[in-house]
């Protein structure tokens, strides 16, 4: 009940982060007016660049320009002059065009707040007009952001194209179609992850929170990777969207693997990081009700995101390099996976702000080694769970077989013609006393054929029931040989069926009756602080070997076996020859255990 809880305040968790991320878009969206026009004419930009109003320096294709130490200007022309259009590439930020001193052109992004010119991601372009080799063009750069696109400035010079619209469509999907594939991929394979997990969580089974928890990390690095390429704009026509998708797909792809970190560990580690998690779940939270009331724009909560990850991600780190030094050799392998793609998402947040490799190069191609090991891993779990279920199968149908196999080796034929030529003598003297006893064996047969329906463990009483019944048979036939007496601590607790009855006729047919002189037999229990513990003691002949039972007995083997498959019980027989025999049972806990007051002892023959 305690683990529904949990996973109802999870689902309620996403469901709110979720319903705030779609209204975040849906405001955004209604405020938006402006439609994205795209047109290209490739052209390659020659000359000078100045940084924030500083020396002017030469342009060239190994300049890396600076997308956080102010404003760009970049001086010069295109390598070839003729009127046409030129199309580039804007990554949140705003450029500028003048034609000798002249503003012909502006788009994006220019202020701290988003104006009718609305920051994204999109392919722009600009009709040249007349321009010839004496004209001097004036770009000027304007990066608002303080984090995430540090290289938006050489996106937009290396994106400087000429064509039509259709021409730079066809030129911005050739180097994104790889990566289109793959996130296609990527949310085939997170479809099948979390049908599985769905599967396992109907029947109860382990690994389907972590299945489930995979199958969500590999949808939002699918939707990340399908957003995260040059030619988004061109697959959905409404950028805004792009812009959402991508954000909330990188925090959510954060969370559940968080998710799946916390859910690989176990004790005091994974509480910790129960915590980290709830943090990171809290903290998106906030940033889109931020977002949602406008405080902060999507891409400007980027900044603080990256923050609060890059803490949580070298926390984790800490936690599961400690939980590899004394986990299992593949818990530490799985730990040390986790480990790699930690330290592979703090560089790339690092690489944020720093921009010395590719964006998100390096946690697409790490995540994709993860992801192999993951489904390598869940393969193997599913199989094993395959293999396991058709065992269970097998078990279940032994089981049912032993079942029947006891219940109906207790209605052998001497032994029901014994009883009832025992209840015809009684007719002739004491006819109340046979009426006592039909009713006895017509409740003891009765409960023999119901054990062979039984397929789970029963309440002690009714098994203790049951077991009177016979003994009161066996004390009809014999008469004073026999005595039961009980000694009861705990009797609120559960027990396969038909598993005394078998031992108590072993103690009398093996261990009482060959004696020749009266016995008796003891039944007790108690609580030892791990185990219901049940004692059958007789003072029969006792044995040296348990083979020496007999073979005509009902089989302490089965009993054994049904012990330990429906209550994960065990059964210990002690024996020395001439003093008798003791048969004890352990049952582990949890148990529901009532304690008596008092202890009690009654003869069943009453």
């Amino acid at each position: 009940m305690r683990k529904w809880k949990k996973s109802a305040l999870y689902l309620i968790g996403y469901v709110i982060l979720f319903l705030l991320a779609g209204m975040v878009m849906y405001q955004l969206n209604q405020s938006n007016k402006q439609a994205i026009w795209s047109s290209i004419i490739p052209a390659k930009f020659l000359g000078e660049y100045s940084i924030d109003g500083g020396e002017w320096k030469p342009l060239d294709e190994n300049t890396k320009l600076p997308a956080f130490d102010g404003d760009v200007l970049l001086r010069g022309k295109f390598e070839e002059q003729y009127p046409g259009e030129v199309s580039f590439y804007l990554n949140h930020i705003g450029v500028s065009i003048a034609v000798n001193g002249e503003n012909v052109f502006e788009s994006g992004r220019w202020e701290d707040t988003i104006p009718e010119i609305i920051c994204g991601s999109y392919w722009s372009g600009w009709s040249n007009g007349e321009i010839d080799e004496k004209d001097t063009l004036e770009i000027r750069l304007h990066n608002p952001h303080h984090y995430g696109n540090a290289n938006a400035f050489n996106q937009f010079l290396h994106s400087l194209v000429r064509g039509g619209e259709f021409a730079l469509e066809n030129y911005a999907r050739q180097g994104s179609d790889f990566y289109f594939w793959i996130g296609t991929f990527l949310l085939v394979i997170s479809i099948v992850l979390l049908g599985i997990a769905l599967g396992y969580l109907t029947q109860r089974l382990p690994m389907a929170g972590l299945l489930f928890s995979m199958g969500m990390m590999t949808l939002s690095m699918g939707g990340y990777i399908l957003m995260d390429t040059m030619d988004t704009c061109f697959r959905s026509k409404n950028y805004l969207f792009n812009i959402c998708m991508r954000q909330y797909c990188m925090m959510f792809a954060g969370l559940e693997f968080a998710n799946c970190i916390r859910k690989t560990l176990t004790g005091k580690k994974r509480k910790a990081a129960n915590v980290l998690t709830l943090m990171l779940g809290v903290s998106d939270g906030v940033l889109l009700t931020l977002s949602l009331l406008g405080v902060i724009e999507v891409f400007d909560g980027e900044a603080y995101w990256a923050v609060i990850s890059g803490l949580a991600a070298v926390v984790f780190m800490g936690i599961c390099i400690r939980a590899m030094l004394h986990g299992k050799r593949d818990k530490r392998l799985l730990l040390g996976v986790y480990v790699v793609f930690l330290g592979a998402a703090l560089i790339e947040l690092i690489n944020g702000r720093m921009n010395f490799l590719p964006g998100g190069l390096l946690i697409k191609i790490v995540f994709m080694f993860l992801l192999m090991y993951l489904l390598v891993r869940a393969v193997r779990v599913v199989a094993f769970h395959h293999r396991t279920s058709i065992e269970a199968e097998k078990l279940e149908e032994k089981l049912r077989n032993s079942r029947i196999v006891l219940a109906m080796s207790q209605i052998r034929t001497h032994f029901i013609f014994n009883v009832l030529n025992a209840i015809s003598g009684m007719c002739k003297y004491d006819a109340q006393k046979a009426d006592e006893t039909v009713v006895r064996f017509a409740n003891y047969l009765r409960s023999n054929i119901d054990i062979m329906q039984e397929d789970e463990p029963i309440p002690f009483f009714k098994e203790l029931e049951h077991l009177g019944d016979y003994v009161v048979l066996e004390q009809v036939r014999f008469g004073d040989r026999i005595s039961f007496r009980t000694e009861l601590e705990v009797t609120d607790f559960q027990i396969p069926p038909l598993v005394l009855q078998p031992i108590v006729e072993n103690s009398i047919k093996h261990g009482i009756l060959p004696k020749g002189v009266d016995g008796t037999i003891y039944l007790s229990t108690k609580n030892d602080g791990a185990n219901i513990v049940i004692t059958i003691e007789d003072d029969g002949i006792g044995f040296s070997k348990e083979s020496e039972i007999g073979e005509d007995s009902v089989g302490l083997s089965n009993v054994r076996f049904r012990l330990e498959y429906m209550v994960d019980g065990k059964l210990e027989i002690r024996s020395r020859e001439g003093q008798g025999t003791t048969v004890i049972i352990k049952i582990p806990f949890p148990q529901k255990i009532i304690f008596k007051e008092n202890e009690n002892e009654y003869n069943l023959r009453r």
